[in-house]
């Protein structure tokens, strides 16, 4: 299992800031996000807030078991905006964290040196100036039962451990139930050995859908 160390990500709320490099505009936006649907959410409100930008580039990431971590470069050219604003959420160590930069261009042509250092100083500037939050880890991962007799026990063993909840349940005809769990990563072991135990070894682990 992963290390528990308790996590840095952004404090509630959304922040931004702006630089200017050869009369191009990066303005960089930042927001504390728990999955890929929240950090959607947000870049289309940036996208919203600048109708008239000339990019919108972006990186999220977020858990912890697994990591998930997604990136764009929005038009740019390839690796010099999107990875670097991923790689400045992580060289903050931070996590469930979105971070946008919209570009204004001011016509003069940066060259990809120089896209990759703004963007990523961009993404610096806005991660390092929002306070930050320290959160437990958490771990999510997706479980089917067929035997409709075991379902109750499911719902039973995560409500015993720290963080417990479940989210997009689907039932079967047949009574079959999938269903994602949520945790602090220091009971994902204790967990999924106590849902083995409850169902007799009947439970299925599934890949968790981003």
């Amino acid at each position: 299992m992963s290390e528990t160390a308790a996590q840095r990500t952004l404090a509630s709320g959304s922040f931004n800031t702006e630089m200017e490099v050869k009369k191009s505009r990066f303005l960089g936006h930042a927001k504390h996000v728990e999955n890929w649907s929240e950090a959607q959410t947000y870049i289309d409100e940036v996208k919203a807030l600048h109708p008239k930008a000339r990019h919108w580039c972006y990186a999220a990431c977020f858990g912890v078991n697994p990591v998930s971590a997604r990136c764009s470069d929005d038009g740019e050219p390839t690796g010099t905006a999107g990875q670097p604003i991923l790689n400045a959420i992580n060289g903050e160590e931070l996590s469930d964290v979105v971070c946008v930069v919209v570009r204004y261009s001011g016509g003069i042509k940066l060259g990809a040196g120089g896209l990759i250092r703004t963007y990523g100083a961009a993404a610096r500037l806005v991660l390092r100036e929002a306070p930050v939050d320290i959160l437990i880890p958490k771990s999510t991962f997706r479980v089917k039962i067929s035997d409709a007799g075991y379902v109750g026990s499911i719902y039973d063993c995560v409500s015993k451990v720290s963080g417990g909840v479940t989210s997009g349940d689907e039932y079967g005809a047949d009574g079959s139930l999938s269903v994602s769990i949520t945790c602090d990563l220091e009971e994902f072991d204790r967990l999924q050995g106590g849902l083995r135990d409850a169902t007799r070894g009947s439970i299925e682990f599934l890949e968790e859908e981003e």
